[in-house]
């Protein structure tokens, strides 16, 4: 009789401890995998996870819910975790969005020029869509210290603390998808716009293609993108990325004049370059500059090459209006034709 009394006791019991629990839990169901440890990010759903020394620095998608820190109810924002004790990682803050905010992406710096670290988000809402620049040296007290504003969407991002340059996915007026939007974070407290780059049909004017940037990767002078609905992987040469406000549309390798043609009628720049490294190059720069006098658009730009083998006579040759012998030279050209400081 005991040992039935027995049983009927512990099973409500046993049933009950879940519901006890302030936790998930998880069992570690997997093969040479082992678990250490979980924490609940106070029910937000997570995306990008940043991890730098002791902290890891969490995204997250829309929602809300309460933080037991502070006894509110807050937007779904940046989570900062302590894992110093993989065992049981501890949230030291959480910094609300905006509201009904996608918060999904982060970056971090640390140790910057000042000395100080920053933390770097998304911020995508009916209320703000960009991106902001947070101090976080004193993890639990966070600043704001800047945003980058007036976009009309704000998706992923690239901090390269070693250059202080930030390649974005984002939206800005006028242009057709997220493209690839560089500032310059050198100094976090003033944000400097240096550059757009995107596929052709995506800058203002263009009739766009459907495709969008997802988000960058940054390796030494070259950028890494990835493309949604088509773009597949592009690789940019960013040896140079302060180009003193220029935007700029970089059309490939091996482009064919009528290419060309299509990117002036679309982006209407201002400067045309062409580069070539072998003899080869000479023709299709004459002819590339003759299909755009052919299609009426050659008074609108100017237009300058540069290469290995190219020279002033080259430029003669293909009826350019200028050689330039490096890219520094050819950015005081182009400074010098739309008459910028």
């Amino acid at each position: 009789m005991n040992k039935f009394l027995l049983l009927i006791f512990w099973l409500p019991c046993l049933a009950l401890i879940p519901l006890l629990t302030s936790q998930r839990t998880y069992g570690a169901d997997a093969a040479n995998v082992r678990l250490v440890g979980h924490s609940d990010l106070q029910g937000r759903d997570a995306l990008q996870v940043v991890l730098k020394g002791n902290y890891a620095y969490v995204g997250h998608h829309r929602g809300r819910e309460r933080n037991p820190m502070t006894g509110a109810l807050e937007w779904n924002g940046t989570t900062i975790l302590d894992v110093s004790n993989p065992k049981q990682p501890r949230i030291i803050k959480h910094i609300p969005g905006y509201e009904g905010a996608e918060s999904r992406a982060v970056q971090v710096v640390e140790k910057y020029f000042d000395g100080r670290d920053y933390l770097l988000r998304n911020q995508e809402s009916s209320h703000f869509t960009g991106f902001e620049v947070w101090d976080i040296t004193d993890r639990p007290s966070p600043r704001l210290v800047s945003k980058i504003e007036g976009l009309n969407a704000a998706h992923k991002g690239w901090w390269d603390a070693k250059t202080g340059y930030a390649y974005l996915s984002g939206i800005s007026p006028g242009w057709k998808g997220q493209h690839l939007i560089i500032y310059d974070l050198k100094n976090p407290y003033i944000p400097k716009f240096v550059s757009n780059w995107g596929l052709p049909g995506q800058a203002p004017g263009g009739q766009g293609s459907g495709v969008s940037l997802h988000h960058p990767v940054i390796s030494g002078d070259r950028a890494y993108l990835s493309y949604l609905r088509g773009g597949d992987v592009v690789i940019l040469d960013i040896n140079l990325p302060d180009i003193n406000g220029f935007d700029v549309m970089d059309l490939g390798v091996d482009v064919p004049a009528a290419k060309f043609v299509e990117a002036v009628k679309s982006f209407k720049p201002q400067v045309v370059g062409l580069s070539g490294f072998l003899t080869l190059a000479y023709d299709p720069m004459k002819n590339t500059v003759q299909a755009l006098k052919d299609a009426g658009l050659r008074d609108s730009v100017k237009i300058m090459i540069g290469g290995g083998q190219m020279d002033d006579q080259v430029a003669a040759y293909a009826k350019a209006d200028a050689y330039g012998k490096d890219a520094m030279a050819a950015v005081t050209l182009s400074k010098g034709w739309v008459g910028a400081k």
